[in-house]
């Protein structure tokens, strides 16, 4: 069964000028000589050279049932043909294979039972064999799609070899798209009778492609939405997936439209409106010493720009070293001042909140049963520090700011889960135990409309475990509970976020309501009387955590997620687009082949989002404070 449809598009910084010529390499093998036939992928192939050549006007090159000798040999002379600034294409329909870490093509004459070792000598590595000697050529653009099977079928004599194709690492200028999510098997056909001659992704792409005014990602999400509901009407369930890294503006044509008489990106269970199509990568950043960085949380400056707070030049990757740090931000990303707190008690700076007058409140371990929360002024001095006893440190404490400018934060205290409210002075106004059994991973947050809401879990790690969230009102006492089931939690990060019409959202890691050990992103929304409105599960990774969520005019919010996979320690950051229904709208995957995560995110007056975290695929040290500006696509 043919699992995956991807996408890879290069653009390069060499591409100054027009292309000279546009060339496909196209690939079907469906009549293999060992391992089982495969009927759809000569029609994929045929398809994809007619509109390529008729529609957008390559040169093509067709293979069909190459040997694994047939096809080097026409690859070879492709490639030697390729000029600089040509535009490539690559398609290839048929078996592949991974052994973890790169993905294989497996050609007609690929053996059914073999060692791992002569198998990979056997098929064609997609990166290294292709796509890599078709960059070697500076082309301006490498545009690659690869069908293939979801599994694995050679018999290796051994369980190293990998089920499927694993997920192709994202550089800048790449769209990767997968034609069913994790998990999910993409269909070859909707039912015995289907006549058609192409899988059900790539009939429902081809006639986008063949517009070639229409941005390339307008093309994708659509096929993606059309899919979804034909795998619907066959009772199957049926995500495509996008990884994306390429501006929205592209097309194959010197102008990209949206035709008048289209429905403007709105095809069915993945509507998208013009507004809300993406956003691209305005920059990003690192910043730090040559040992561990990190920022821990960030929070909208006044006129533009952010400060962040975490931790400076550690030798552990969890924090201490240098000290609190505290770093102020222009749009730019250029630094307008920093702060250092150092001591044995400014262990690092967790959470931020924006003060009055353009200063902040952070929380910082002290590394006792207790909490430092200072307070800046606008230009970074240092204000007053209150020290908080009673407190055991959680990983998920968050500082928010009431409406008269108060600082407001819950704790996981001598009493059970609490909230602290100090003035702008720093007296303590009133500490309140919110009388949760078993409450765990306290958050709180204040609404656009000056809602506070607190909350946190119930029953960690037990197969009845429960988000709970608590609407307050100024003087600490509750107005409303309410409680989200949300299966097994392993106790990580819950967050709240007010929306502009009195409600909140809710978001954790659970099992949901599946049978499966497959934790997702539980992510549920109450409104303002406190009714439950719906809650959803989504599914980027192996393993996800939501670290933040951003509540949107338009009643919908951005789930900003750090995903990853059992079969390696990489982990990037997911932004999910998500609408006032629940529904899925888009999502982008950032980040590079290490350890890359965000742990908190605004939202920028442009209508783009400022990340901040930490990253060990760029920068000078072991781990550095990593800074992401996404802006909308114009």
């Amino acid at each position: 069964m043919r699992f995956l449809i991807l996408f890879t598009l290069g653009v390069f910084l060499s591409c100054l000028a027009e292309a000279q010529t546009r060339k496909a390499f196209i690939v079907g093998v469906g009549n293999y000589d060992e391992i089982e036939d495969l009927p759809k992928t000569l029609g994929d192939a045929n398809g994809y050279s007619d509109t390529f050549e008729n529609a957008l006007g390559f040169q093509v090159t067709r293979l069909l049932d190459p040997t694994f000798d047939e096809f080097f040999i026409e690859l070879s002379r492709f490639v030697e043909s390729i000029q600089p600034n040509d535009e490539i294409a690559f398609i290839f329909s048929g078996h592949g294979w991974s052994d973890g870490g790169q993905n294989y093509l497996a050609l007609k004459d690929a053996p059914f039972q073999s060692s791992e070792l002569r198998l990979k000598r056997l098929t064609a590595a997609l990166n290294a064999d292709v796509i890599d000697e078709i960059r070697a050529r500076h082309p301006s653009l490498v545009f690659a799609v690869v069908d293939a099977c979801r599994n694995n079928p050679f018999d290796l004599g051994t369980k190293s070899g990998r089920k499927g194709l694993v997920r192709q690492s994202i550089v800048p200028g790449t769209l990767v798209v997968y034609a069913a999510g994790a998990n999910q098997e993409a269909l070859e056909r909707l039912n015995p009778e289907d006549s058609s001659p192409y899988s059900v992704f790539t009939r429902t792409l081809l006639p986008k492609l063949k517009n070639k005014q229409m941005p390339l990602m307008r093309a994708i999400d659509k096929a993606r939405a059309e899919t979804a509901n034909l795998a619907l009407s066959a009772d199957h369930e049926q995500r495509p997936a996008v990884y994306s890294d390429i501006s929205l503006d592209f097309c194959f044509s010197s102008s990209c439209r949206i035709a008048p008489e289209e429905e403007p990106w709105s095809t069915g269970l993945f509507p998208l409106e013009l507004d809300a199509v993406g956003l691209e990568l305005e920059y990003s950043r690192t910043y730090g010493t040559r040992q561990n960085d990190e920022a821990l949380d960030i929070a909208p400056a006044p006129g533009g720009g952010a400060i962040l707070t975490g931790f400076r030049g550690s030798s552990s990757p969890y924090g201490g070293g240098d000290g609190h740090w505290v770093i102020r931000v222009d749009s730019a990303g250029q630094i307008q001042w920093e702060r250092l707190m150092s001591g044995a008690d400014r262990l690092f700076g967790k959470t931020i909140s924006i003060a009055p007058g353009g200063g902040a409140y952070t929380l910082a371990e002290t590394g006792r049963q207790s909490v430092s929360v200072y307070r800046f002024n606008s230009t970074g001095a240092e204000a007053w520090k209150q020290e908080i006893s009673g407190v055991w440190f959680d990983e998920n404490i968050k500082v928010a700011t009431t409406t008269e400018g108060s600082a407001v934060f819950a704790i996981e205290g001598r009493n059970g889960v609490e909230v602290i409210k100090l003035d702008q002075d720093g007296n303590q106004t009133w500490r309140t135990p919110l009388n949760i059994e078993d409450g765990q991973s306290p958050t709180i947050t204040v609404g656009p409309n000056g809602h506070a809401f607190a909350g946190g879990t119930i029953n960690a790690f037990d197969d009845d475990a429960q988000i709970f969230v608590m609407n307050l009102n100024a003087a600490g006492q509750t107005v409303w509970s309410a409680r989200i089931p949300i299966g097994s939690h392993h106790d990580e990060e819950i967050i709240l976020k007010g929306d502009a019409r009195g409600g909140v959202f809710a978001a954790g890691r659970g099992l949901g309501e599946t049978d499966t050990d497959d934790e997702k992103i539980i992510f549920s929304k109450i409104d303002a009387s406190g009714n439950l409105q719906w809650t959803k599960a989504f599914d980027v990774g192996t393993w996800d955590w939501v670290y933040d969520v951003l509540a949107t005019s338009d009643g919908g919010a951005f789930i900003v997620a750090n995903t990853t996979r059992t079969d390696t320690s990489d982990q990037n950051t997911a932004v999910l687009r998500i609408d006032s229904a629940g529904r899925e709208l888009w999502r982008h995957v950032y980040g590079g082949e290490g350890r890359d995560e965000i742990n908190r995110a605004i939202l920028t007056t442009d209508g783009g989002i400022m990340m901040a975290g930490s990253t060990t695929s760029e920068g000078l040290g072991e781990k550095d404070l990593w800074l992401v500006k996404l802006t909308p696509d114009s």
